[in-house]
């Protein structure tokens, strides 16, 4: 009766396309190791970038969009990679349109645009996740952007004095300016 072992090989940084490990195999057949070190090449592989990676939007208005900003993605692996769903994580971003649906085609691309609509004034971080059938089964974009809000003050700044005022009478205007 004959073992084999393979391991520990699991290695993710691939040298080429197509090469899912690189390491050290042992074999263990009828008691006898041998231990080689070697490259194993398994099935042909999906996998694929996404261009920019991350994105600030920097300051956007309250309640208002951004302009739509384009994230690529590549397939450039050894077989075309499938992408299952694009979904938001997080609040203040949307995919407001998506080519990056099913099969990519090898050395092609496809792409996805993501607008920032800040709902209260402050810092926002979000995600967009890409699933799909690489080794990663996901992929992932890091969103930030500071919501913005009207900037307000009251003239004068100090306080209104109406005087002494005889009930059921109207006092003088005022003015404030906002």
């Amino acid at each position: 009766h004959t073992k084999w072992f393979l391991g520990p090989f699991l290695n993710t940084a691939r040298a080429r396309p197509g090469v899912a490990a690189v390491g050290n195999v042992v074999v263990v057949a009828g008691g006898t190791t041998f231990d080689r070190t070697n490259t194993v090449e398994l099935a042909k592989l999906p996998d694929m970038a996404i261009s920019p990676a991350s994105k600030n939007f920097g300051s956007q208005s309250v309640s208002a969009d951004s302009a739509a900003q384009t994230f690529t993605v590549t397939s450039n692996g050894a077989a075309p990679v499938t992408i299952s769903s694009v979904t938001e994580n997080g609040s203040g971003f949307r995919v407001t349109s998506n080519t990056c649906s099913g099969a990519i085609a090898i050395g092609t691309s496809c792409s996805f645009d993501v607008v920032f609509h800040p709902t209260s004034p402050g810092t926002k971080t979000a995600t967009i996740r890409l699933n799909d059938d690489t080794l990663q089964q996901a992929h992932i974009v890091h969103l930030s952007g500071a919501g913005t809000g009207p900037a307000m003050s009251i003239a004068p700044s100090t306080t209104l004095a109406f005087g002494n005022q005889n009930v059921d009478t109207t006092s003088g205007a005022k003015t404030l300016t906002l």
